[in-house]
Order: C-alpha cells, then structure tokens, then sequence
C-alpha cells in the first residue's frame, strides 16, 4: 500500500479504473447506489485490479487522496478497533436510522453495522451521513458473492468524500481490451 500518515493525516496513492475516459471532477451523484459498500468512488492498489473496471472505453486513473486517519473506517474490523471518530459516526447512523445497536455492538465488524443501516435508510443516505460525520474513507476485502472474477481480489477502497482527492490524473486510455 503506498500511503503516508504524517500528524493524524492519511495519504494514498490507489487506481481507479473508469468506463468515463475524460474524468475531470468527481460527481458523487453519478456513483453507483448498488455497488457493494455504497455509492463512492472505488479505487484500488492494484493497477491490473481497477484496469478492469475501465473495459473497453475508458481509463485508468491514479487517485491521490488525503485526509485524517481518523476519519477512516476498516471494514473488516470490528468497532472497538476503530478511531473514536469512527465509532461515533456509527453511533449517531443508527440514531439516525431509526435503530437499536446490536447488543455486541463493540464486537461487531464495521461492514456488517454499516449494512444494516444501509438496508434501512439506503446505501446512498448512509454514506452521506457518514462523509457528514467525517468519514472519507472505507476499506475491505469483498465477499464472496461481490467478487467478479480476478476484477475483484484483495483490498477495494471507496472514497466516500471526494473533497478528499487532491489529484485525479489518467495513466492510461483503454481501448479495445475486451
């Protein structure tokens, strides 16, 4: 992974693969509600990994992306393990969603809160609220059934405030892979 923590403050490197060949700015409105973790913009470590997603017409990017360690949240995790930042923001979800936190809600692993309230209030609204409360970033590894292939092996990124991004540069234009 190529990032930075300096002073409480995250800076990554990641890829993202685009069927858009000309990205100027990220529109957080165009960002797919049904995609695995919500709308956002996915990124990747692995050059081969976002190339995919580019098929035919698009591009690849390089993403560099800054913001607080704190405002990070590891899926894969479960709360107790995450910044207090964190931790309040998924408290203040369920609040705001309308439900009661699991009983081992500590122990829970974060992906599996955040689909909950993602089932009652819709991926979209959840995500917002979270970029609301300061999150910028999520990271995982998909499960099984997300997987497509070799497209989706390892860790995905998924950029939820893209006020984050501090550079957007094509690598490559893709046509005719497939």
């Amino acid at each position: 992974m190529s990032d930075v923590a300096v002073a409480g403050v995250m800076s990554l490197a990641l890829y993202h693969g685009s069927r858009v060949g000309d990205l100027k700015h990220l529109d957080a409105e165009c960002f797919d509600e049904e995609a695995p973790f919500g709308p956002g913009l996915y990124m990747s470590e692995d050059q081969d990994v976002a190339l995919t997603y580019a098929r035919d017409q698009g591009a690849l990017y390089r993403v560099c992306i800054s913001g607080s360690v704190l405002g990070v949240i590891d899926l894969c995790l479960p709360w107790e393990s995450q910044s207090y930042l964190a931790l309040a923001a998924a408290i203040r979800l369920f609040m705001m969603a309308g439900l009661e936190r699991p009983r081992n809600f500590l122990g829970d692993q974060a992906r599996d809160s955040l689909e909950v309230c993602g089932r009652a209030v819709g991926k979209r609204a959840r995500n917002q609220f979270l970029a609301k409360q300061g999150i910028w970033l999520m990271h995982g590894v998909l499960d099984v059934v997300e997987v497509s292939g070799t497209a989706d092996r390892g860790v995905q990124y998924l950029l939820v405030d893209t006020r984050c991004v501090e550079r957007l540069q094509i690598v490559r234009s893709v046509r005719g892979v497939w």
